[in-house]
């Protein structure tokens, strides 16, 4: 996980920007405390306003992005993490924005940190100590225990 995770961090040909819209994108849909709090700052530096930020912490529908490769890519990733799948027309606008080599950086970023994002979930990884969690905490799911051992 650390070798991937480095490249994606360190030698990412997708803008930052874009690298971040979908980081986001992916932990605000699995409300990933930690990876949220560690992104965030991230996501600012990479010049992504506030609006646009709460918006992807919010699940907006069209958070108020000033760049139709910022729409594609948050599109793409919202599909993708609700539909398991890439639509004709999405996957037709994000080749056709990003080329089929980023494209496919951009799916590999949409599932790695879908993975640390579950990791962290499963793991209840904290926020940094003094920071707010960005997100409610979830209900603890009341699982019957199994009769058949």
């Amino acid at each position: 996980m650390r070798d991937v995770s480095l490249r994606l961090r360190n030698r990412s040909r997708l803008p930052d920007r874009l690298l971040e819209i979908a980081v986001l994108t992916v932990v605000a849909t699995w409300r990933a405390q930690y990876a949220w709090c560690a992104h965030e700052p991230g996501a600012r530096d990479a010049g992504l306003s506030t609006d646009v930020i709460e918006a992807i912490r919010r699940g907006d529908a069209q958070p108020p992005f000033e760049r139709d490769d910022e729409r594609t890519v948050y599109a793409l990733v919202r599909e993708l993490q609700t539909t398991k799948r890439i639509s004709s027309a999405t996957y037709a606008r994000a080749h056709e924005l990003l080329g089929e080599e980023l494209l496919i950086e951009l799916v590999v970023t949409v599932g790695f940190y879908t993975m640390t994002a579950l990791v962290l979930d499963a793991f209840e990884v904290a926020v940094p100590a003094g920071q707010a969690p960005p997100f409610p905490e979830p209900v603890a799911a009341q699982v019957p225990p199994s009769s058949a051992r």
